[in-house]
């Protein structure tokens, strides 16, 4: 039972999922924001996390964890985790859109639980699976949340939304406009 559950929490960070996923995030963005911004937001998130990881694991050569591994190894390091920092990176774009441009709370407050469960599931299962030393993972979730906050500062600026965007709603709660910023 644990083999199926931890290989399905590993698909999820996979290469193939993550681009198809990351691929739909991207169009959808683009028709529901109508600009660049929040796309190129996402592509730059998933391609950033990817070369630092690559970047990473040329430069630092950690084995694999000696014990009995149910993957088969690729060519890269143990150390950081790409599955970790791949969902980190990915499930965390999302929400920060939802979070900065949602409307309704519940939404920004599932994508929030959905950004921190999945990576946290991907990386048990990591580690379940033999692929890598708890420091590999943290070094994954760390890779992977510093350079979603570095390309949400870039792209979005201090804090995505500046405060004269929100508005209130129908129930009174404060949300964001989805209009540009001006710049």
């Amino acid at each position: 039972m644990l083999n199926s559950l931890t290989l399905a929490a590993t698909f999820v960070a996979s290469t193939l999922p993550v681009i198809v996923l990351a691929a739909v995030v991207v169009a959808t963005a683009g028709v529901v924001f109508k600009r660049w911004r929040e796309p190129l937001f996402v592509v730059a998130v998933v391609a950033g996390e990817v070369t630092i990881f690559v970047v990473t694991t040329l430069v630092v050569h950690r084995p694999r964890p000696n014990v009995v591994r149910l993957d088969h190894a690729p060519p890269t390091s143990s150390f950081p985790s790409g599955h970790t920092a791949a969902s980190v990176a990915l499930y965390g774009s999302i929400a920060a859109l939802v979070i900065l441009f949602g409307a309704r709370i519940a939404w920004r407050r599932i994508a929030l639980i959905v950004a921190i469960l999945v990576p946290v599931l991907v990386a048990a299962s990591r580690l379940y699976r033999g692929m890598h030393y708890p420091t590999d993972v943290l070094g994954g979730a760390l890779l992977g949340f510093v350079w979603l906050r570095v390309a949400m500062y870039a792209i979005f600026g201090r804090l995505g939304v500046e405060s004269s965007q929100r508005t209130p709603d129908a129930s009174g709660s404060a949300h964001r406009r989805l209009e540009p910023q001006g710049r």
